[in-house]
């Protein structure tokens, strides 16, 4: 009688299934019946588990994918260490505690001066070469705002359309060393002024038109601790 090998015995103890020749010669021969069992016997030690690793995508990319995927995460990573690492910026120009508002269906005005770094609501004194001024209107329901220079003749040096139930910004203008006082006047209309304006200049206030003047004067002594005001 030929018996088989030893490998295909231990198979056997494994995979018992695999070969039903090999299950019919061990009814029969004890010899190789007495080697299954010596086999079975034996205890291995138990196999250590490795962690389990995440699964990677298997979807194939293009070159010009793969290229995007890549800035996309650099511009997200850049974003967020410039949200952690850039300070927070303020336009010096726009005042955080004082917010002109219209009072009873009436527009209203705020000239807001720049001092170095410093902010102020202008109350009437005397502003200096160098400084920068610029209003803050509320246009309660007016569509377009003009700023008139009254001197030596009346004309517009600034005219916008504006939201008429939002404050609005004027750019800023910097104080020159005339000692010429400076006469404006905030001009709000239902229509553009197309940079026509009466001469002289008479102040309306009536449905289609409201106006109000400013006389700067101006003052080579530095300002005094008290005018000044942090935003």
């Amino acid at each position: 009688m030929s018996h088989p090998s030893f490998l295909e015995l231990d198979t056997h103890a494994v995979s018992p299934d695999a070969q039903p020749a090999i299950a019919a010669h061990l009814a029969e021969c004890p010899t190789c019946a007495g080697h299954l069992e010596r086999v079975r016997a034996v205890t291995l030690p138990p196999v250590p588990m490795l962690p389990m690793l995440p699964m990677l995508p298997t979807r194939r990319t293009s070159p010009s994918q793969r290229t995007v995927t890549v800035g996309l995460l650099g511009a997200a990573l850049a974003a967020t260490l410039a949200l952690l690492l850039v300070p927070r910026l303020k336009q010096i120009a726009e005042p955080e505690t004082e917010t002109v508002t219209a009072k009873s269906g009436s527009p209203a005005v705020q000239l807001w001066v720049k001092h170095d770094q410093t902010v102020r609501a202008w109350r009437g004194e005397a502003v200096r070469p160098g400084e920068a001024v610029r209003f803050e209107v509320a246009p309660a329901g007016f569509s377009h705002l003009s700023v008139i220079e009254l001197t030596p003749s009346p004309h517009v040096i600034y005219e916008v359309a504006v939201n008429g139930t939002a404050p609005t910004l004027t750019p800023a203008w910097v104080v020159d060393s005339d000692d010429r006082s400076e006469e404006l006047a905030i001009i709000l209309t239902r229509e553009p002024m197309a940079g026509a304006v009466a001469q002289p200049l008479r102040c309306v206030h009536d449905q289609n038109e409201w106006c109000t003047r400013f006389t700067l004067s101006k003052s080579n002594t530095p300002p005094r601790t008290d005018e000044k005001s942090s935003p």
